[in-house]
């Protein structure tokens, strides 16, 4: 009984896992095979790689703070509030 849980607790992790993936896929989240394979982004993912997901994850947080400086759904964000206030 305790093994046909385990099985059927694996099988649900993988399929949301893949759900999820599919979305993030039709969102234009995930990275096209072609910039996974590019070496600019191959060299930036080892730079940021660290010998813990908690420090790779702070890693990648502090270069998108210091990198990326617009979002468009900060845009949004910002436009809305600059409506409100007029």
């Amino acid at each position: 009984m305790k093994q046909n849980l385990i099985a059927i607790k694996d099988f649900l992790i993988n399929t949301i896992s893949e759900i999820n993936y599919c979305v993030c896929c039709f969102k234009g989240i995930c990275p096209s095979s072609n910039e996974i394979k590019n070496s600019e982004v191959r060299n930036l993912a080892d730079r940021l790689k660290a010998n813990s997901y908690g420090e790779t994850l702070t890693n990648v947080l502090e270069w998108q703070e210091r990198n990326i400086t617009y979002w468009i759904e900060r845009h949004i964000l910002s436009l809305l509030l600059y409506i409100l206030s007029i």
